[in-house]
């Protein structure tokens, strides 16, 4: 299912296409680099196990990943069967849906915009963001992109998202969310929240040294560059 960018300007459709497109991101985080291996796994490992126990809780969970990208997320949930109902991705640059179509076959995709979500108020158990806000750089957006997650959600359920702790020296494409900012944006949200991963310069080089070295280091709170968050939607 392909549908319309809604009301998200060509403007900001370019400038996450720029920055996002699959092509760009395998240019600017190698698959291959020992550092950003362990990193994908870290922060994968943490949201597994957060969607793993809504699952035990809750039975099959109706799905949804806003700014899925090229289906790294997608494939993941499937892979490890975190829910048995079909999931359901959504994005504003097409290229990576249709990515994410190869690499996740029969999922369903929808192409649209963050801010104005074509479902229907509790159409799902799960809204994911994976740095997704962290990609908004306008506030009152991030605030629609928020509203807009809550809306869809059954009453009870929840948003899981994992952002940036700290702002990207070397980008402008995207921002540091904190956790001051999550409780302003998910209002009456019971949320509760975790610090993981390890700043990407210094997991690239203690990954090739050892894997347990970047254990060690992601212990050091300040040297955490994620932070995983899960939102209940009062019930």
């Amino acid at each position: 299912m392909m549908m319309d960018g809604g009301s998200a300007s060509r403007a900001e459709r370019d400038r996450l296409r720029a920055h996002f497109e699959p092509g760009a991101v395998r240019r600017n985080h190698d698959p291959e680099d020992p550092g950003n291996r362990w990193l994908f796994r870290d922060r994968w490992d943490a949201i597994l196990g957060a969607l793993r126990s809504l699952r035990d809780t809750n039975g099959p969970l109706r799905y949804i990943e806003i700014g899925s990208g090229d289906g790294e997320g997608l494939r993941e949930v499937t892979l490890q069967e975190v829910t048995r109902e079909p999931v359901v991705g959504l994005d504003l640059v097409v290229e990576g849906l249709r990515l994410s179509r190869t690499v996740c076959p029969g999922t369903s995709v929808v192409w649209a915009d963050g801010a104005a979500l074509p479902f229907r108020d509790g159409s799902f158990d799960v809204v994911t963001q994976f740095l997704m806000l962290s990609s908004v750089l306008d506030g009152r957006r991030r605030r629609r992109v928020a509203d807009e997650s809550m809306r869809i959600l059954r009453r009870g359920g929840w948003v899981v998202c994992l952002d940036l702790r700290y702002p990207q020296l070397r980008s402008s494409s995207r921002v540091a969310l904190t956790l001051a900012e999550l409780r302003t944006l998910y209002p009456g949200g019971e949320i509760s929240s975790t610090t993981l991963g390890l700043v990407p310069p210094l997991a690239r080089v203690a990954a090739p040294l050892s894997p347990g070295l970047c254990r060690w280091l992601s212990r050091l709170s300040p040297l955490r560059v994620y932070r995983l968050a899960v939102i209940r939607k009062p019930g």
